[in-house]
Protein backbone atom coordinates (compact mmCIF):
# COMPACT_ATOMS: atom_id res chain seq x y z
CA UNK A 1 0.00 0.00 0.00
CA UNK A 2 1.60 3.08 -0.95
CA UNK A 3 2.28 5.18 2.10
CA UNK A 4 -0.30 8.08 2.09
CA UNK A 5 -2.85 6.09 1.56
CA UNK A 6 -1.57 3.96 4.92
CA UNK A 7 -0.78 7.00 6.72
CA UNK A 8 -4.29 8.50 5.89
CA UNK A 9 -6.24 5.17 6.85
CA UNK A 10 -3.97 4.97 10.03
CA UNK A 11 -4.77 8.56 11.06
CA UNK A 12 -8.77 7.68 10.34
CA UNK A 13 -8.50 4.92 12.38
CA UNK A 14 -6.55 6.85 15.26
CA UNK A 15 -9.58 9.61 14.80
CA UNK A 16 -12.45 7.11 14.85
CA UNK A 17 -11.31 5.28 17.78
CA UNK A 18 -11.14 8.23 19.79
CA UNK A 19 -15.27 9.08 18.58
CA UNK A 20 -15.74 5.46 19.27
CA UNK A 21 -14.02 6.28 23.31
CA UNK A 22 -17.62 8.92 23.64
CA UNK A 23 -20.03 5.75 22.52
CA UNK A 24 -21.57 6.37 25.77
CA UNK A 25 -22.58 9.82 24.62
CA UNK A 26 -22.50 9.62 21.10
CA UNK A 27 -23.95 6.30 20.54
CA UNK A 28 -21.55 5.00 17.73
CA UNK A 29 -19.53 1.83 19.28
CA UNK A 30 -16.60 0.44 16.74
CA UNK A 31 -18.62 -1.96 14.48
CA UNK A 32 -21.24 1.21 14.15
CA UNK A 33 -18.51 3.41 12.85
CA UNK A 34 -17.02 1.10 10.80
CA UNK A 35 -20.12 0.43 8.58
CA UNK A 36 -21.21 3.75 8.28
CA UNK A 37 -17.07 4.88 7.06
CA UNK A 38 -15.94 2.13 5.31
CA UNK A 39 -18.21 2.58 2.37
CA UNK A 40 -16.19 5.95 1.98
CA UNK A 41 -12.45 4.46 2.66
CA UNK A 42 -13.01 1.30 0.86
CA UNK A 43 -14.80 2.47 -2.62
CA UNK A 44 -14.95 0.87 -5.90
CA UNK A 45 -15.84 2.65 -8.98
CA UNK A 46 -18.62 0.31 -10.29
CA UNK A 47 -20.88 -1.44 -7.29
CA UNK A 48 -21.79 -4.70 -7.60
CA UNK A 49 -23.66 -7.74 -5.87
CA UNK A 50 -20.22 -8.85 -3.90
CA UNK A 51 -19.23 -5.37 -3.05
CA UNK A 52 -22.73 -5.70 -1.31
CA UNK A 53 -22.07 -9.10 0.42
CA UNK A 54 -18.72 -8.09 1.75
CA UNK A 55 -19.64 -4.64 3.29
CA UNK A 56 -19.81 -6.82 6.63
CA UNK A 57 -16.04 -8.39 6.22
CA UNK A 58 -14.80 -4.63 5.36
CA UNK A 59 -16.81 -3.33 8.13
CA UNK A 60 -15.34 -5.77 10.71
CA UNK A 61 -11.53 -5.26 9.32
CA UNK A 62 -11.61 -1.66 9.65
CA UNK A 63 -12.99 -2.30 13.55
CA UNK A 64 -9.82 -4.71 14.16
CA UNK A 65 -7.97 -1.97 12.59
CA UNK A 66 -8.94 0.59 14.72
CA UNK A 67 -9.30 -1.28 17.83
CA UNK A 68 -5.28 -2.24 17.25
CA UNK A 69 -4.13 1.16 15.50
CA UNK A 70 -1.42 1.81 18.05
CA UNK A 71 0.03 -1.71 17.71
CA UNK A 72 -0.18 -1.50 13.44
CA UNK A 73 1.47 2.20 13.81
CA UNK A 74 4.25 0.95 15.51
CA UNK A 75 4.82 -2.00 13.33
CA UNK A 76 5.04 -0.04 10.43
CA UNK A 77 7.27 2.53 11.59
Amino acid sequence: MPELNRTTILYLARFFNKVVEFSEHNKMNAYNVAVIITPNIFRVKQITSKDLMNHGTLSDVFTLIMGNVDVIIKQVE
